[in-house]
């Protein structure tokens, strides 16, 4: 087997979407990429990338980020302002339980952690029973944030779901933020547009690098 043989085999490695490999055209193309500095927003294939997802998603801001560790915790992070502050997301969120406890080192916040009662996904019933209100006690950590995450472990949130939580959080003034690492997957397996999901949203990180193939990457959506 030659070496570009063995790069591009791992195509067929099912033990997680992680193992996606880039293909040939994609890796052709990093010798016309364009060299712009980003931060002075000079690069002109990242701007178009950000310009490519903020219009298919419909958010107003797009950020090419280097990993979704960085794109989670950096929108988690905007919502946030002055301690005591609280995330309630599922037990088995990325931000939670893989994110080298961002969550506490970055955000500064605490976490509610919760088992989604039907073993699945969280319900609006599952996020206001354990939903801590900002009631004036200084002694509380109030929930500022709800982060879910879709899909979660394979499993899709249904849509209705998100628009009912969604709801809720903008009458209550919580931020309600989605890790959706795999959102492409949950559209192309529902046929649901990536606009429809994150119109619910205040902040979507999505990931480039699962299923998608790209060498690294997410995008911030805000």
């Amino acid at each position: 087997m030659t070496q570009d043989q063995q790069l591009f085999s791992t195509h067929n490695e099912f033990r997680s979407d992680t193992f996606t490999v880039p293909t040939q055209s994609m890796i052709a193309s990093v010798a016309f990429a364009t060299f712009g500095d980003s931060v002075y927003k000079e690069d002109q294939d990242t701007l178009d990338l950000e310009s490519k997802v903020a219009r298919l998603t419909g958010k107003e801001s797009t950020l090419f980020c280097s990993s979704g560790t960085m794109s989670n915790q950096i929108g988690l992070r905007a919502h946030l302002f002055q301690p005591p502050h609280r995330i309630l997301c599922d037990y088995r969120g990325h931000v939670y339980a893989h994110e080298a406890g961002g969550l506490a080192t970055l955000c500064q916040a605490m976490v509610t952690p919760v088992i989604p009662s039907n073993g699945l996904y969280l319900t609006l019933e599952d996020i206001i029973d354990n939903y801590i209100p900002d009631d004036g006690d200084i002694h509380m950590a109030p929930t500022k944030v709800v982060s879910l995450e879709n899909t979660i472990h394979g499993i899709i949130t249904p849509l209705e779901e998100i628009e009912r939580i969604s709801y809720w959080c903008k009458e209550n003034n919580v931020k309600l933020h989605l890790d959706g690492a795999r959102l492409w997957n949950a559209s192309a397996e529902t046929g649901i547009s990536m606009f429809e999901y994150c119109q619910f949203f205040d902040s979507v990180s999505l990931c480039l690098s699962k299923s998608l193939g790209a060498p690294f990457g997410s995008i911030l959506l805000v």
